[in-house]
């Protein structure tokens, strides 16, 4: 009877008993009760890692891990039986159904997982009889391979990638005395069918060294859509660059980049491009850029290596930016200077004033080192040009490392020339904004009697707003908190987080506090409004 009630349970319900059962009692069910369907057991193995394949379904101690040189390798008990071929039919039976895996477990910390000697050759032994393909999943469609050993990354490969990978995450600890193999074995995992590709390593220095192998990598994937690395040179970038079906490029640091002599054809399918560089290679790096006709999002940051004015710097960058994407209509772009903060400096609509011909610009963000000087009429030419905004930031760093303070000393920090008035612009031109961030000066706010100082303007979708900049400690006062909560709850009436830079941190939520009171006062107010005028 029991057991014809089990027969009846759905998919969903089967999937949901066995999340909460232990990998044990899992592979318990999977070989001794019949009526779990096909699609309940697909669901079940869709994600598991290669470690859990072989620990969840060879019968308890076969498989052991022992910890080697900073990794684990999964090698046989020699205190229990070699695997026969009905245990090695159970692998292959659940191998087949999972298409997410990973060598690992999750996490930063997480050791890599490498495989003995023995158990792939007598794995490599049973496919062959059977006539199988050596993959451990062979229809394993994403996969995030952890590598720490490339001797035993060499023997893996034909036993880790399945033949349909389509995603591909390599985190790279190899040690600095196996880098040299590393580097001659990566250009193995090229598969036909990638389309996502993903070289994480945090160490600069290391993955220059894998550059070369990342470029021939990249040039035998020519399904490529997605790539992220943490370095490419002007090599990388020009392999890359000749993808037909590429998309999206993140690269953590350029360098040495170059153009052509023939001018490209470069990213001809581009929509989405971010990365840091010397300024140096920015240049050069548009360049290639301006022949992707279908950019859309662009994020750039750069650092300055020589002396001048850093703020004609930036200016230089947005007009190459202008040249170069000028023809296209980007919906989403960030610049960012993110030199070290020991030349502080102010910007001002001058130097980003050629940013405002990109109309239909969703997202824009800046940042640079120093202060914000824009006004309120300033401001208000921004949000006329720009009303398709969703979210605008604009960043100016003024902390000061401890090596700066003469610097710091030296400099008086220009009077913050926006006000309430550009919030008022904001609020009419831009209709969709739900993300704000910028410096302001609420001092105006606290001469006004008003009980309506947004003079009837009302803007619904704004989300969240950062007031940055040195006046955190200026506008937690009370007074001035009191005067900014009843604006924004007059002009913005479904804020709901507001926070300040250098400001106390029972700011946000004192003023989230206010915020609400006021809305339910307004509320009210308006629902009463709404009764007289029907009783009239």
């Amino acid at each position: 009877m029991m057991l014809s009630a089990l027969q009846r349970l759905d998919k969903y319900t089967i999937s949901l008993i066995c999340g909460y059962a232990t990998p044990q009692t899992q592979a318990t069910l999977a070989r001794t009760c019949r009526f779990f369907s096909e699609s309940a057991l697909n669901a079940l193995w869709k994600e598991r890692s290669l470690p859990n394949l072989f620990l969840s379904v060879l019968p308890h101690n076969t498989v052991r891990l022992t910890e080697k040189d900073g990794y684990l390798v999964m090698e046989l008990n020699p205190d229990r039986n070699v695997p026969d071929d009905d245990q090695w039919c159970r692998v292959a039976m659940y191998g087949v159904r999972i298409k997410s895996t990973a060598t690992s477990g999750e996490g930063p910390d997480a050791l890599a997982v490498h495989f003995s000697e023995d158990i792939l050759s007598l794995w490599s032994s049973y496919t062959q009889r059977r006539g199988m393909s050596r993959a451990f999943c062979p229809r394993a469609t994403e996969l995030h391979w952890n590598i720490r050993d490339p001797q035993s990354m060499g023997r893996e490969t034909p036993f880790i990638l399945s033949n349909v990978l389509v995603r591909l995450t390599v985190s790279d600890h190899v040690p600095a005395h196996l880098r040299s193999a590393f580097v001659a074995t990566l250009p193995a995992l090229a598969i036909p069918t990638l389309k996502r590709l993903s070289i994480k390593n945090n160490n600069r220095d290391e993955a220059i060294q894998l550059d070369p192998a990342v470029s021939s990598l990249v040039r035998s994937c020519p399904a490529l859509e997605r790539v992220s690395l943490h370095h490419a040179s002007g090599a990388c970038m020009h392999a890359l660059s000749e993808l037909t079906a590429l998309r999206s490029v993140e690269v953590s640091t350029l360098m040495n980049i170059s153009c052509r002599a023939d001018g490209g054809p470069y990213f001809p399918a581009l929509i989405d491009f971010s990365g840091m560089a010397n300024l140096r290679d920015v240049l050069p790096l548009i360049g290639m850029l301006k022949h992707a006709q279908s950019l859309q999002k662009l994020n750039i940051f750069y650092l300055m290596l020589s002396e001048g004015h850093p703020e004609r710097y930036f200016s230089l960058l947005v007009a190459a930016v202008v040249r170069g994407c000028g023809a296209k209509q980007l919906s989403n772009l960030s610049l960012g200077d993110y030199t070290p903060q020991d030349n502080l400096y102010s910007l001002a609509l001058n130097h980003i004033r050629p940013l405002l011909v990109f109309s239909r610009l969703e997202t824009l963000f800046l940042t640079w080192p120093g202060y914000a000087d824009f006004s309120d009429y300033q401001m208000h030419t921004i949000a006329k040009a720009l009303p398709l905004l969703k979210s605008l930031r604009m960043i100016p760093r003024v902390g000061m490392t401890p090596n700066d303070q003469s610097t710091a000393e030296s400099l008086t920090p220009p009077a913050i020339r926006i006000t309430p008035e550009s919030l008022l612009s904001l609020a009419s031109h831009c209709p969709r904004l739900e993300h704000l961030a910028m410096p302001l000066n609420a001092s105006p706010l606290l001469t006004s009697l008003e009980a309506h100082p947004g003079r009837g303007i009302v803007q619904g979708r704004l989300r969240n707003l950062s007031l940055v900049g040195p006046d955190g400690d200026a506008l937690s006062q009370p007074p001035t908190m009191v005067s900014l909560a009843l604006f924004l709850s007059d002009v913005f009436p479904n804020l709901r987080l507001i926070q300040a830079q250098n400001a106390p941190s029972s700011f946000a939520s004192s003023i989230s506090g206010m915020l609400h009171v006021m809305a339910l006062v307004r509320d009210r107010e308006r629902r009463g409004q709404l009764h007289v005028m029907h009783f009239i």
